[in-house]
């Protein structure tokens, strides 16, 4: 991926980003690097409910599974190997805790219903 991917982002009407919309527009251009790409897709995967660290600065392991299971619950069709526009795009544009909570504990019993998860 190269330095400086244009991304197209959604400006929530409650976001205030000064000189960077235009008046009557609700989506800018921004350039990302690879490392605020990164940071941005992690930090999303931490908000639905599919990463337990939402710091760092890396994609490895722990990061494509969380994107796969993020795909998986969201029945999405999008890469996950590498962290990518689309994928935060997918991301941005989902509900809170879409994967299923972790389960601490061996008497923790959780489970969907209606893309509800539950746990006791």
């Amino acid at each position: 991926m190269k330095a400086g991917l244009p991304v197209v982002v959604s400006i929530l009407a409650c976001v205030a980003w000064g000189d960077l919309a235009s008046a009557g527009s609700d989506q800018v251009t921004v350039r990302l690097t690879r490392g605020e790409l990164i940071r941005l897709v992690r930090s999303e995967l931490w908000r639905v409910g599919c990463l337990d660290d939402p710091d760092g600065q890396t994609w490895g392991r722990a990061e494509r599974a969380a994107a796969r299971a993020f795909a998986s619950a969201t029945r999405s069709r999008v890469g996950t190997y590498n962290p990518s526009p689309e994928l935060l795009a997918l991301l941005a544009g989902a509900s809170d805790k879409v994967c299923a909570p972790a389960r601490s504990g061996s008497g923790s019993r959780c489970f969907t219903y209606n893309r509800t998860d539950y746990c006791q």
